[in-house]
């Protein structure tokens, strides 16, 4: 992820990137190991896989965070394993599931439990106008408004989405 992030300028952007660890071994072989270690400390979530709890590492993020209270989160995914750290969501964030794909239909089947703002994508131009659409409420709602709002004045796509 990293190289990856680094490669496009966009390393900066993130404070943590929390991924299963990975290492070459001496054959030359990837080898990915898992995040939490289940035989000696399991996370004990049984929304989760083993390798990873989300929610846990949402937790964590969020502990840690002096301003989490102030904070708006943003959390997009597309898979099962997405649905627990968005039960970690409050109201003033956003969850962003991928159409199709099973949070889509997890958050759907359970709407109730879910506190955070929902916007849906299906590919990264629809994704890309949500990003900015969610950023442009923010801004809004934080009276923050500044000119480098995302419009199709400055080279940004937009897409009306509606929101509750």
């Amino acid at each position: 992820m990293e190289t990856i992030l680094k490669q496009h300028g966009l390393l900066g952007c993130f404070t943590e990137i929390v991924t299963n660890p990975a290492f070459v071994d001496a054959e030359g072989r990837l080898n990915i190991v898992p995040f939490h270690d289940s035989a000696s400390t399991p996370h004990g979530c049984n929304l989760c896989p083993p390798n990873m709890c989300k929610g846990l590492v949402l937790k964590r993020i969020q502990a840690a965070d002096s301003e989490f209270r102030k904070r708006r989160y943003i959390y997009l995914g597309d898979g099962k394993g997405d649905y627990c750290p968005c039960l970690r969501l409050g109201a003033q964030d956003f969850v962003v599931p991928r159409k199709s794909f099973p949070l889509r239909n997890l958050i759907y089947n359970k709407q109730a439990l879910i506190k955070a703002v929902i916007h849906e994508w299906s590919n990264g131009e629809e994704l890309a106008a949500v990003l900015l659409d969610i950023i442009d409420r923010i801004l809004i709602d934080e009276n923050s408004r500044t000119e480098v709002m995302a419009s199709p004045d400055n080279g940004c796509k937009t897409t009306p989405v509606s929101y509750p």
